[in-house]
């Protein structure tokens, strides 16, 4: 992986994890913040998909980023962009080995909208 300039800072936010069905959290809520001020780059990108039930294209945002290797990073956790606010949730996430510098985290993301439900 190439060098990155970080963008923004981030807090990451612990969630509940259920371990059964029965299994709640114990207040509304349930976050707790795991790290603040983590540097990092966020990028977002267009990609055009191909809808064949309406036989149209359509393009789909989807966001990236990348933090330093050195920083404890579990899946469940979520990101919450200091600059603008936005949140996101972890769908995928990868170290790969970087053989000209730091090693850095690269995530897939999902924004998680302000209100429920859009």
């Amino acid at each position: 992986m190439s060098e990155f300039y970080p963008t923004t800072t981030c807090t990451f936010y612990t969630t509940f994890v259920p371990r059964n069905s029965y299994d709640k959290p114990d207040s509304d809520n349930n976050e707790t913040i795991a790290a603040t001020g983590v540097p990092i780059q966020i990028l977002t990108q267009r990609i055009t998909q191909f809808v064949p039930a309406e036989f149209r294209t359509t393009t789909v945002k989807t966001y990236a980023a990348r933090v330093r290797g050195h920083h404890h990073i579990e899946f469940t956790y979520r990101i919450k962009d200091e600059r603008t606010g936005e949140r996101y949730m972890i769908d995928e996430m990868d170290m790969a080995q970087n053989p000209t510098g730091d090693d850095s985290w690269y995530l897939v993301l999902r924004k998680v909208p302000k209100t429920p439900g859009q």
